[in-house]
């Protein structure tokens, strides 16, 4: 099966996993859930960002299976944990439409670390491995208008938790134009130490 193929397909279930989840029973509800850790699992390479939404309503709905009570973990009702999921859901859907399945060798971006003056060998590596924040501002100039650049730090500033805002930062960016996203990764490939990488691996 093909990577097209197989995005067509997760994207049906993922689809399909939202239309359910409204009339799930709770013992229904928390089986769904352990299918969506195996999706998480294969075909977003265990996403740290999504495993710990997913653990997060596990817990707080497994605890509670066979009990009556309408409160569950830290006080919410079963709604609330459904409609965090299908949040969760959503974000990985769009994730897979406007991106792609994940693949193994996607470059990966994370913020870059502090370093003090007695930090071991192992820390100055990493460091040195490390795409910093400054590198990828300079990368989001080079490729948006400061107009567009504002839109998304309207929506920095009206969500401060980067994994609820992803959604609505996948959607901004896809408003601006098909070009956009290209325009990013193109600067992000041409990178000079990215494309030196490139030509000797």
């Amino acid at each position: 099966m093909t990577n097209e193929e197989q995005g067509t397909n997760l994207m049906s279930n993922l689809e399909n996993l939202i239309r359910e989840i409204p009339n799930l029973s709770k013992e229904d509800f928390y089986h769904k859930i352990i299918d969506l850790k195996r999706i998480n699992e294969r075909f977003y390479l265990n996403n740290q960002s999504y495993c710990s939404e997913i653990d997060y309503v596990s817990t707080n709905i497994g605890a509670y299976l066979g009990t009556n009570s309408d409160k569950l973990g830290w006080g919410h009702s079963l709604q609330y944990y459904k409609d965090y999921l299908v949040n969760t859901i959503n974000s990985m859907l769009l994730e897979v439409k406007s991106f792609g399945i994940p693949l193994e060798n996607d470059i990966k971006i994370k913020p870059s670390i502090n370093i003090s003056n007695i930090q071991s060998q192992s820390q100055e590596q990493n460091q040195t491995q490390t795409i910093t924040i400054s590198f990828l501002l300079e990368i989001l100039k080079d490729s948006l208008t400061s107009e567009q650049i504002n839109e998304i730090k309207e929506i920095a500033k009206n969500e401060t938790d980067p994994n609820k805002a992803k959604p609505k930062v996948l959607q901004k960016i896809l408003s601006f134009g098909g070009n956009t996203f290209s325009n990013i990764l193109a600067s992000l490939i041409t990178n000079p130490d990215i494309w030196k990488y490139l030509t000797n691996n």
